[in-house]
């Protein structure tokens, strides 16, 4: 993934393999709530489909300070 405010590109799996939830991996962030999300109330997915969908709009990534792997390897 690249982001315009980025030189770097941000690895963000590697297909067939491990595929972050987030763009290009998923159409856009509602989509990769959908697919993290098992068990979750209405509005809780609500929640983090708004939140997920202004830190993309607002940083051109997903997460915006790092990468996505590492992000997952935090949890």
């Amino acid at each position: 993934m690249q982001s315009s405010s980025d030189p770097f590109p941000v690895p963000v799996g590697r297909d067939g393999v491990f595929e972050a939830f987030c763009p290009p991996y998923h159409a856009d962030m509602d989509a990769a709530v959908d697919a993290a999300t098992a068990q979750a109330s209405p509005e809780g997915i609500q929640c983090v489909k708004d939140i997920c969908g202004y830190i993309l709009d607002t940083f051109g990534k997903f997460p915006a300070t790092v990468d996505p792997i590492q992000l997952t390897l935090m949890i």
